[in-house]
């Protein structure tokens, strides 16, 4: 493996040992989760939902993640196992990336596929079917904080 990759992979898993840098991934709760805020991150080390976070909570949670790092149970994790879980996350996320767009399932993804998704997306955020998404439209997460270019402040 080249340099870089091995560094990329390294990286890749201490932030996942962090438990920050998932794009996706199931919490202890069964809740899927996209993206960390600090409410998220609150409901995904709470184990016992009281509304706090324990130590007892966070060793629960490193032994969760370093188990999943630690291959071989030895007590410490090495590249080869960091990048064996990083690609096997990379190939989980292309698989899904490929059912979700290569809509007639012939393992090729056209450019009508993957704009359909898009389109659709668009579709449900545009409320009032005017052929435009304000940012009143838009799911309060993704709205903006200031006015870019071609959206008006309405």
């Amino acid at each position: 493996m080249q340099k870089k990759t091995k560094i990329a992979a390294v990286l890749g898993g201490v932030i996942l040992v962090a438990g920050i840098g998932t794009a996706v991934a199931v919490g202890p709760h069964g809740m899927r989760r996209s993206g960390f805020g600090m409410g998220k991150v609150l409901a995904y080390v709470d184990i016992n939902r009281d509304g706090t976070i324990s130590l007892d909570e966070v060793e629960k949670i490193i032994d969760e993640k370093f188990s999943e790092f630690d291959r071989n149970s030895d007590g410490s994790v090495t590249e080869d196992e960091i990048e064996a879980l990083v690609r096997e996350r990379i190939e989980r996320h292309v698989k899904r990336v490929t059912r979700r767009f290569d809509r007639d399932k012939d393992g090729q993804i056209t450019k009508a596929e993957f704009g359909h998704f898009a389109k659709e997306r668009f579709r449900w955020n545009d409320l009032n079917d005017d052929g435009k998404i304000t940012k009143d439209e838009l799911p309060h997460g993704l709205r903006f904080s200031h006015n870019p270019k071609g959206l008006e402040d309405r």
